[in-house]
């Protein structure tokens, strides 16, 4: 699994390189159509389209052209109050002398804080986004990964948000994107994944619901088990195992914290044995 996803997370690099510039396989970046007055690009929000927008592309030209849509590409709202929208999507287009095509194309909002685009939202075709960027959107291009979590994986970059906000109830089919963003940002893969409230105002609340994740230790020697969660004053705010008898070897806990209300702030995880000693620790942040 580790080769695996080390392969992936270097084509999705190598990807983002080699077509870092304006041409791929013959095809033109559409950017640099539009600058030479050879397309005309109208793009906007429809809502029967959940995950996307509806892009028309026309050839302004007596020539075919061949449109070359790039993962990466960041979409800026005409009308402020609206997310800016990122292409996790790559499409390669023949259009014929003077036609026009439709496509519809996967995006991600960005600026979290912002509203989601209302239904008819227009966008200019905007700007390639950074290199780390592009790696994403190539990343995410490349596999099927929850909608959700791609989206978490956006706002990581876009507006900070923590890796652990990178959610699936199968950590294993999210694990390329967090390992890929957490990379990114240069920040250790945290060991447990957040959940937040649902929000009807707003398409994310920052409010913290369940911290989800699987501790591992390994005990030398038969031992009572103590595992706390304390607060950054040190404070007890939960036992998760209460002296419990466990045989030597390696142990894993599966961890379903409700942590709603909880404050924000860093959280450690102590496991002791026999009352006092303390083999792991373990922190996460809310």
């Amino acid at each position: 699994m580790i080769k695996k996803t080390f392969l992936v997370l270097l084509l999705a690099t190598f990807a983002s390189t080699a077509w870092s510039n304006d041409e791929k396989n013959g095809y033109v970046s559409m950017g640099k159509l539009v600058e030479q007055g050879l397309l005309d690009v109208q793009v906007e929000k429809l809502h029967k389209l959940k995950n996307g927008l509806n892009v028309t592309l026309e050839n302004k030209t007596e020539d075919s052209l061949k449109v070359w849509i790039e993962p990466g590409r960041r979409f800026v709202a005409k009308d402020s109050v609206f997310q800016d929208w990122f292409i996790g999507d790559e499409r390669m287009i023949t259009i014929i002398p003077l036609g026009t095509v439709e496509q519809d194309l996967l995006g991600f909002c960005c600026q979290v804080h912002d509203r989601g685009p209302a239904n008819g939202a227009k966008y200019n075709i905007g700007y390639m986004a950074p290199d780390t960027w592009i790696q994403l959107a190539t990343l995410i291009h490349q596999n099927d990964f929850p909608r959700g979590a791609s989206q978490h994986a956006v706002w990581c970059l876009s507006d900070n948000l923590p890796v652990s906000s990178i959610y699936h109830e199968d950590e294993t089919k999210v694990r390329p994107l967090r390992e890929l963003v957490a990379n990114i940002k240069g920040e250790p893969l945290p060991w447990y994944m957040l959940t937040y409230e649902k929000d009807t105002a707003r398409l994310f609340s920052n409010i913290h619901e369940r911290l989800l994740g699987t501790l591992q230790y390994y005990l030398r020697n038969s031992a009572v088990v103590t595992i706390n969660v304390r607060s950054s004053t040190g404070e007890i705010v939960k036992v998760l195992v209460k002296e419990s008898g466990l045989g030597p070897g390696m142990h894993k806990l599966p961890v379903d914290l409700n942590v709603k209300g909880w404050p924000k702030g860093n959280y450690e995880v102590m496991i002791y044995t026999d009352y006092a000693t303390l083999v792991s620790k373990s922190v996460f942040t809310l």
